[in-house]
């Protein structure tokens, strides 16, 4: 094969992968591996929040702007008497949190009114790859699963919702089974553990979750609406400052919903694009959740933690800041750079992060022929540690992804480089999956306080699933107590000038 004419590589990009690949059978049976520095480097710009619960925190300047952007006062002179739609709970997203709640609110007996500001179903939960973490092997349990969860956030996690978590893993792969979800791999260790406790179905497992949740939803269309390019704007609250309600823009139309109790799972951040760099999110992660919350007095945690994925694609342009996933690393494949040397390529993701980072600040990156930055993923060891057809097996849609693109990862390395993935704060909630407003809950990646610093691989899966449900079946147990409030309010909005367009505030 005709290497360049091939894959348009550059005589450097060629030399420097050779410089690897010549000695794979000597890095599969004892690599020699550089280990990253002990100092993380700081990605991108941040800036002082000047209002609300986290006053005086710093936060990426992006997010500061998606925060503080302020209202169009056209919400202000709706009359919250004209309602356009009456539910028990409203759920914010359709992704594999608000799909989770859905279901169990609907099966335990109440209204679910769900909105999505795109597609039914889109998400970043469609998207994960490596797969979901529960404590299910003989020599492994819930308690070493908690250890490297809180040792993986640098010790910086609240300890009742990581104990909730791994708990409760388990049960939720079993329910998830129930739905239709077929893990029928073995276990492989994840990064930052050393248990095989990631249950994966090839390189698709989020995808394959979502089908099953979606199904299920399906089947409860009786007591589960669904309205779709529904965009949240603000929450409504009642005389008591209880959650109420919310407010939704359809094709240039504000829309009143009142509830009894609402769900927030919007998802991330990453498409705010922090520092211009790319990120592995779907395009309505926007940080609509967190606005929307910290309008209406909820409190952040860790709101500027964002977790970058070490290995998203650098080459070639249609697969820049796509996802290769961790999978990749945790089968064998290792990280090596323009001198032919190999990186320590498992751990937690800011050690590998940093890695890289240092790597391309020394010199040692390869730039491709777009100008772009990244380092080698040497996939064919993935094979040759495991057996021909692993690849193939274990990691299809990665494999298919690099084929369109004449790229046969079976054979050759892949260029990587980091790439926004995770918001790793989010809203502050307890056990229950509540904020700290009455009757709001949120779930998944829009809540925060459980992953720290750093979050594993595939805890965000798990997360969906358990905190989903409880949240489903916590707001159903509040409509099922609670009468509909008598009066809706947006008074709150005017509390903080920032909030509000000039024109309303001379």
């Amino acid at each position: 094969m005709n290497f360049k004419k091939s894959f348009s590589y550059t005589k450097d990009m060629i030399e420097s992968e050779n410089l690897f690949l010549n000695h794979l059978g000597d890095f599969a049976n004892n690599p020699r591996l550089k280990q990253p520095p002990k100092e993380k480097l700081q990605i991108g710009n941040f800036g002082t929040l000047d209002y609300g619960m986290n006053m005086g925190e710093k936060v990426p300047v992006e997010l500061k702007n998606r925060l503080e952007k302020k209202i169009d006062p056209e919400i202000l002179r709706l009359n919250l008497d004209n309602i356009d739609y009456k539910t028990d709970v409203v759920i914010v997203g359709t992704g594999g949190a608000g799909l989770s709640a859905a279901i169990e609110a609907a099966e335990n007996g109440t209204r679910v009114l769900m909105i999505t500001k795109d597609k039914f179903g889109l998400s970043n939960t469609v998207l994960a790859q490596g797969g979901i973490q529960a404590a299910t092997e003989p020599d492994d349990s819930p308690e070493q699963h908690f250890e490297d969860t809180f040792n993986g956030g640098h010790n910086k996690g609240k300890r009742e919702l990581i104990e909730k978590l791994v708990y409760e893993a388990p049960q939720s792969l079993l329910w998830l089974e129930s739905l239709g979800v077929k893990f029928k791999e073995e276990p492989i260790i994840p990064g930052g553990s050393n248990k095989k406790r990631l249950h994966t179905i090839g390189d698709n497992t989020g995808a394959n979750i979502m089908g099953a949740l979606g199904e299920r939803v399906k089947q409860l269309s009786d007591k589960i609406t669904v309205i779709r390019y529904a965009d949240a704007q603000e929450l409504l609250k009642d005389e008591e400052g209880a959650v109420a309600g919310i407010v939704f823009k359809q094709e240039n139309n504000y829309k009143v919903v009142q509830s009894k109790s609402v769900i927030l799972a919007t998802g991330g951040s990453g498409s705010l694009y922090y520092n211009n760099m790319q990120t592995s999110n779907c395009k309505g992660s926007t940080a609509d959740g967190l606005a929307i919350a910290y309008h209406a007095g909820a409190k952040l945690i860790d709101p500027g933690a964002i977790q970058y994925h070490p290995t998203g694609g650098a080459y070639p342009i249609n697969l820049c800041g796509k996802l290769v996933s961790e999978k990749a690393r945790s089968l064998g494949a290792l990280l090596f750079n323009s001198k032919g040397e190999a990186l320590q390529s498992k751990g937690k993701r800011d050690d590998i992060v940093s890695m890289i980072l240092s790597e391309e600040a020394k010199g040692n990156a390869i730039t491709t022929p777009d100008g772009n930055r990244g380092i080698w993923l040497a996939t064919p060891l993935i094979d040759q540690i495991n057996g021909v057809g692993t690849i193939e097996e274990k990691l299809p849609g990665l494999l298919k992804k690099y084929q369109a693109e004449q790229i046969d990862i079976r054979k050759h390395a892949i260029l990587i480089y980091p790439i926004i993935h995770y918001h790793l704060g989010g809203i502050e909630i307890d056990t229950k999956g509540m904020s700290t407003i009455p009757n709001l809950f949120a779930v998944g990646e829009v809540s925060g306080g459980i992953d720290g610093d750093n979050r594993l691989m595939g805890n965000a899966l798990a997360s969906i699933v358990v905190y989903g449900r409880t949240a489903g079946r916590e707001a159903s147990e509040i409509a099922k107590k609670k009468e509909f409030s008598k009066k809706l309010s947006l008074d709150y909005l005017l509390e903080n000038k920032l909030l509000v367009l000039d024109e309303l505030t001379r």
